[in-house]
């Protein structure tokens, strides 16, 4: 870089994050002059001045005092959270924890300080939010129904069931529930997180309905924000299968990915995206930087459809509800009681709790929240349905921080059947359960087992 500054001694650079991505941008540039001097190196005259100018003003979207209170009340775990507004996709917090002090790395650390650093199982130096991907489990329960509710494969109604396994080519696939569930239709399953309705889902829709609904929805694609190593997660399709691991796809890959386990990976930051996406049915993306020197960034108000018939969206919105807020829901014991914070949502908890979620959405903002050790540390009984929902609620109480608790309108979707051949739904049409209905609520703030 023939940039003269940078040819100042002990001159610093951004590295990561958006000060690596946005470097030149906030570096500026240098100014110079040119004099003229006599023999003894005197400045005689000035012969000519190029001004320096100054570094750019980058105006980030994240709220500061929430994004401290969010970090503040991780504490000491390993998790992240990611709190978006699911009509503009500005990420309004981004935190993952524990983290490090950069400064450290500044003058050079030393080897004592990084090894720390290097050897500690709840990873500090990763960015958990963007940089690594998990198995999402049962969050990931909403992509195979829609993808079954969406080639016609089944109606909402229609029940499957669950004994509490489910034998598919001489292999038993378990449901969290030993006991099983019974018959349970759309709206149970996803407030009781019944496994097995969703391996039967995966033998009816298959691994391309699943994969693309789920690519539509914003897994499996890399999000473009100024972060370092924003991975794209993995969303597992035939032919991945076979460039990769040099074998065919089989039926017991599907059942495992209809749960988001076997394959399937994601970031907070993705699942954040799916579930602003469930809320607003939207391509919403996610925006980082709000402005440069008061210029407005990818300022998209208008994001298209998702091309998914509204009465679906809706039914899948309902059992988000009732997750949190029906007793049998699995997140009903950390509910919200007043109105004004009511929420849709969904646990997660993968094989041998390596992995707790919770992921959820109010009718303007969403939030992600993940919990998880290395590969080789479960999480000592800590599932989807009990630290990372009350973390949520807390963190999403403080978005909604001064808004006066109101009734909470519920409305049906069209139909009995959203939209299905044959059922008398009708697609489209009227406000969305959760994004629309809840809207006057909140409209004055403006800014394998697959677990349960």
């Amino acid at each position: 870089d023939p940039d003269p500054l940078l040819r100042i001694p002990r001159f610093q650079i951004g590295k990561v994050g958006v000060e690596a991505k946005y470097e030149t941008t906030l570096r500026g540039r240098a100014g110079a002059k040119r004099v003229e001097v006599n023999a003894l190196g005197r400045v005689m005259r000035e012969l000519d001045r190029r001004e320096g100018t100054a570094g750019a003003n980058l105006q980030l979207t994240v709220d500061a005092k929430l994004q401290a209170y969010t970090t503040a009340r991780l504490g000491t775990e390993s998790a992240s959270v990611v709190v978006m507004d699911c009509t503009t996709g500005d990420i309004l917090s981004i935190a993952s924890v524990p983290g490090y002090d950069p400064n450290k790395f500044v003058r050079g650390i030393s080897f004592k300080d990084y090894g720390e650093l290097r050897d500690n199982d709840h990873r500090p130096l990763a960015s958990k939010t963007v940089q690594d991907a998990y198995p999402p489990g049962s969050t990931f329960k909403m992509v195979t129904v829609l993808a079954a509710l969406e080639a016609g494969l089944i109606t909402p109604n229609e029940t499957f069931y669950c004994s509490g396994h489910l034998d598919v080519s001489g292999r038993r696939f378990h449901c969290w529930k030993s006991s099983g569930h019974g018959n349970v239709n759309l709206e149970a399953s996803l407030r009781e997180s019944c496994d097995v309705y969703y391996y039967e889902l995966a033998l009816k829709a298959g691994i391309d309905a699943i994969s693309d609904m789920a690519f539509r929805l914003g897994l499996g694609v890399d999000h473009n924000i100024p972060m370092s190593a924003v991975t794209s997660g993995l969303v597992p399709t035939r032919e991945w299968k076979e460039r990769v691991r040099g074998t065919d796809w089989v039926v017991g890959d599907t059942v495992n990915a209809s749960i988001g386990q076997g394959f399937v990976s994601s970031s907070p930051l993705q699942l954040a995206v799916m579930t602003a996406r469930l809320a607003s049915g939207k391509m919403i993306n996610p925006r980082l930087i709000k402005s440069v020197d008061g210029v407005a960034q990818n300022t998209d108000s208008e994001f298209a459809d998702l091309g998914i018939n509204e009465n679906n969206l809706r039914f899948v919105r309902r059992a988000m509800f009732a997750v949190s807020n029906d007793r049998k829901g699995t997140a009903y014991g950390s509910r919200i009681i007043e109105d004004a914070y009511r929420l849709a949502g969904k646990t997660g908890t993968t094989q041998a709790a390596r992995d707790a979620w919770f992921i959820g959405f109010t009718a303007d903002y969403v939030a992600g929240v993940w919990m998880g050790y290395d590969d080789n540390t479960p999480l000592s009984g800590v599932t989807g349905s009990g630290l990372p929902a009350e973390i949520w609620h807390e963190v999403m109480a403080r978005v909604h921080e001064g808004l006066e608790p109101q009734p909470l309108p519920m409305a049906p979707p069209v139909g009995n059947g959203g939209g299905l051949p044959g059922t008398g739904g009708q697609p489209g049409g009227g406000l969305g359960i959760i994004d629309g209905l809840l809207r006057d609520i909140f409209g004055a703030l403006q800014g394998g087992t697959g677990g349960r």
